[in-house]
Formats: structure tokens, C-alpha cells, sequence
């Protein structure tokens, strides 16, 4: 259930990602110099704040749930997976 959650944030945060915004801009009509503008426009006031709420609610879906751990518990004392899909202890 966790990661049906998490993959939906992220599908969500792809699709409204500032490149998608511009390419249905000009697909829609308008010209690459305005579909530009209003792209950065919106990443500067939206998808700037929006992205960094997407990935703080991730952030918080990990720690709330055993399963997932960041990065940063890896190097205390957790077991760290390797290529072959083996876990080896930290030393």
C-alpha cells in the first residue's frame, strides 16, 4: 500500500514537471518564447514549493513506515544491500 502511495506521488510530480507544462503550451498553440516564460514563471512560483512538499511527504511516508529507510540511516548499522541482492552487515 506504501508504495502504491509513494509511486503516485512521484507519477503526479513527473507529470507536472515544467518541461510537461511547456510541451502542452506549444502543443496547444502557443509559441516557444511565451510557452518559455510562462514555464519558468510557473516553476518559480509553484512547482519550486510543490516539488518540496512532494518529497517531504515521501520523506515523512518513510519515516512512519519501517520498511523504507533514507539514506542517512544506512550508516547506522543497518544492513547495507549489495548487487547481487544479498544484505551485508556494516562494520
Amino acid at each position: 500500500m506504501m508504495e502504491t502511495i509513494i509511486k503516485r506521488i512521484l507519477v503526479a510530480q513527473y507529470l507536472l514537471d515544467t518541461l510537461h507544462l511547456r510541451d502542452w503550451l506549444m502543443q496547444s498553440g502557443l509559441s516557444r518564447r511565451s510557452s518559455s516564460y510562462v514555464g519558468r514563471v510557473y516553476e518559480v512560483l509553484l512547482f519550486s514549493w510543490l516539488n518540496r512538499i512532494l518529497k517531504g511527504f515521501i520523506y515523512l511516508l518513510c519515516l512512519t513506515d519501517g520498511e523504507y529507510r533514507t539514506q542517512k540511516d544506512w550508516g547506522s548499522g543497518y544492513a547495507r544491500p549489495s548487487a547481487d541482492g544479498r544484505e551485508y552487515p556494516l562494520e
